[in-house]
């Protein structure tokens, strides 16, 4: 479970459940409306505060995601007409880099020596 809390008030203001094991990392969008997680169950999700279920659940990579970070461009950021992308790297050596207004993989990148 996620639950997004206020403070002061005594219940939390959502919950967000769909997680099959351990979060590993949560972060909002540059406009405060999505919220990534990443975990262990190797997906990443995309939360929206105005719905109960994931918006996105990406299903692409092939070990535990350790962090996610979002692009600093789309509504109230300085690049507002640039589109808002999420990078998601996992222990599989891959980042991955999705397009969230679609919920689509634009790209992965793979690590490693060479």
């Amino acid at each position: 479970m996620i639950y997004v809390c206020k403070i002061g008030d005594q219940c939390p203001v959502k919950s967000f459940s769909g997680h099959q094991s351990e979060v590993n990392a949560i972060k909002w969008d540059p406009t405060g409306s999505l919220l990534a997680s990443c975990l262990d169950d190797w997906t990443a999700k995309i939360w929206s505060m105005k719905q109960d279920k994931c918006v996105y659940d990406f299903k692409e990579h092939t070990k535990e995601i350790y962090t996610i970070r979002w692009s600093p461009t789309g509504p109230g950021t300085n690049n507002p007409y640039q589109q808002l992308l999420l990078a998601s790297a996992s222990f599989d050596s891959t980042i991955k880099l999705w397009e969230v207004e679609q919920g689509r993989l634009l790209t992965s990148v793979q690590l490693g020596w060479p």
